[in-house]
């Protein structure tokens, strides 16, 4: 899971937005119980925002907050979402 998310996040540095996106949705789909899962969907939203994928960022944002509603990532979603 660590070699996905940080590849992913290497994808996302050099604006391959989609393919970053998709990569960090693997992480918390094949590795839920993963400590970086939830950090994974945030960067995921945060690609979906970037491409202008509004709804599938909020999408994702939920289900963080879902799944993960005690991690620091939902933390950091929760404004964002109150803002949709």
């Amino acid at each position: 899971p660590s070699a996905h998310f940080w590849a992913a996040a290497a994808l996302r540095q050099q604006r391959e937005l989609g393919d970053a996106a998709k990569l960090f949705a693997t992480v918390a789909e094949r590795w839920p119980d993963d400590p970086k899962a939830a950090e994974a969907l945030l960067a995921q939203a945060d690609c979906e925002h970037e491409e202008g994928e509004f709804k599938t960022e909020r999408r994702v944002l939920e289900k963080l907050m879902t799944r993960y509603p005690d991690s620091n990532a939902a933390q950091s979603a929760k404004p964002r979402l109150k803002k949709k």
